[in-house]
């Protein structure tokens, strides 16, 4: 497929230096589930250890009370972000292991309690305690808590400021502000654009326990109604998915089909999001009250708030106490971007690894630098599609993509952008000790010709060679961490 690049190669080899070009800062986060020792759900509240949920910036709560949210601070490089997490992990497991708990390593939760039984997180009893737990109270009534308990990795980042400054000289934009908000806007639709390539690298939730079957049919017919072109490969899943997970955030995309928000300025993108947060919904209105006429959720509309807007990617402000994002970049721009559809690896002692982490460096700043077009309904439909394709065919070796009016085999796409992407990693490694951008993208591209070596295709063959079921697999993983030389000999014994 064309890029059309807006910055050519020959120019940023002359203008910008590989230090400028890996800048930035880099955070992670990670969600998790709390297990005992056999993987079933931990009922036991949040940790004391971990202090006040509202106050702790490093270990928080999720949807769930048994959901842990793991948080680091912004870094220099996505080095330094994956030593950031691993020392809150080492911390978490060292608390966990007190107690006989453990962290699930899967996306897909392990075998749940009945819906009633899941825990909804407490806070203190403040004004923002209550909001904070009515609004997952609402979530629950809205979507199911079973929903609520599907665990990632959210990515965050920003570019460097020397590279950004470079690049407003050669941009029509008049301020330094509406520069920023355009460049972030610009990589959050290219984006959208390439997201199935890494939804299909990183996917690593092709399954799920049986006891959750009914939340992944309730998705697919969802995805099937919502995406026409969807129909003739959907129930491929129970064959090809790479993520499960993830074709839940396509489906919240498409269920504002009819109010989609535009990523083509920060004030269309603000302007939609706050008309879905003010815009009455009859489904959710249908909730009402309990039996001691107390609320179920925030408001009755189709956002609670602006954290209920699900999407591939947000864009984020620098916050004030007590404010919201879209309030923070109305007023001072966008401060940073969050990737939202990265699954936990299991095979990786983090759930996220480093070359993964390159990769997407390498992808976010190829999006910064691509095409200034917007997104208009038709190419935002085709988008989607191919989102849900990726998420539930994606190891279809044949797959197709839409591109335009035509489909072209996605091996085939992913090529092409490989091909560019190994070009600005280089630019990436200039001055540096190890061409590390650079072997990220040899590793992607080793995934297109190993398929089998994809986190998602060694679940589902290594479910399938030992005749587990999900919640039987991801149990081995935390066995492998109380017992890490069995597991090595195991290992070894299944070459």
């Amino acid at each position: 497929m064309e890029h059309a690049a807006w910055h050519d190669h020959d120019w940023l080899a002359q203008h910008t230096t590989g230090a400028m070009l890996r800048a930035g800062a880099f955070g992670i986060e990670r969600e998790a589930l709390r297990v005992k020792a056999d993987g079933t759900l931990a009922l036991t509240p949040h940790p004391q250890a971990f202090g006040d949920k509202l106050e702790n910036a490093r270990v928080t709560v999720d949807f769930s009370e048994s959901q842990l949210e793991l948080i680091t601070p912004p870094c220099p490089t996505v080095e330094d972000a994956l030593l950031n997490l691993r020392s809150i992990q080492d911390e978490v497991e060292g608390v966990l292991r007190g107690q006989d708990e453990h962290l699930w390593p899967m996306s897909m939760p392990t075998s749940l309690p009945e819906e009633s039984q899941i825990p909804i997180a407490h806070f203190v009893d403040t004004p923002e305690g209550r909001r904070r737990e009515l609004y997952r109270v609402g979530l629950a009534n809205r979507y199911g808590r079973r929903m609520q308990m599907i665990s990632g990795i959210h990515f965050n980042f920003s570019f460097g400021a020397p590279l950004l400054a470079l690049l407003q000289q050669k941009s029509v934009a008049a301020t330094a502000r509406e520069y920023m908000d355009a460049a972030y806007f610009r990589t959050a639709r290219n984006f959208l654009r390439n997201r199935w390539l890494l939804v299909w690298l990183s996917g690593a939730s092709p399954a799920a326990d049986a006891s959750f079957g009914g939340v992944v049919r309730q998705q697919v017919q969802t995805v099937k109604a919502c995406c026409r072109g969807c129909k003739a490969f959907v129930d491929e899943h129970k064959a090809h998915a790479t993520s499960l997970r993830v074709s839940r955030y396509g489906y919240a995309d498409t269920a504002f089909s009819d109010m989609p928000v535009s990523f083509n300025s920060l004030s269309e993108y603000t302007r939609d999001i706050r008309a879905l947060m003010h815009t009455p919904s009859e489904k959710f209105a249908q909730i009402g009250l309990d039996p001691q006429g107390q609320p179920l959720q925030i408001n009755s509309n189709v956002l609670q708030s602006e954290s209920e807007f699900y999407s591939a990617i947000r864009l984020k402000g620098r916050i004030r106490p007590n404010e919201g994002h879209l309030d923070a970049m109305e007023r001072d721009g966008v401060y940073y971007a969050e990737v939202r559809v990265l699954d936990l690896n299991p095979f990786a002692p983090e759930a996220i690894d480093l070359l993964t982490l390159r990769f997407i460096q390498v992808l976010m700043l190829d999006c910064l630098l691509g095409p200034d077009t917007p997104i208009h309904s038709e190419e935002w439909a085709t988008l989607q599609e191919n989102h849900h394709r990726v998420a539930l065919s994606g190891r279809n070796p044949e797959l197709p993509l839409c591109t335009g009016h035509e489909k072209v085999l996605m091996r085939e796409l992913a090529t092409d952008i490989l091909t560019r992407l190994r070009n600005l990693a280089r630019l990436m490694d200039r001055g540096a000790a190890s061409p590390d951008f650079e072997n990220a993208i040899e590793w992607a591209q080793g995934q297109l010709v190993h398929p089998e070596a994809l986190p998602s295709a060694r679940i589902w063959s290594e479910m399938q060679a030992l005749g587990m079921g999900h919640v039987a697999y991801g149990a081995r993983f935390l066995h492998a961490v109380a017992h890490p030389a069995a597991c090595a000999a195991d290992s070894v014994a299944m070459l």
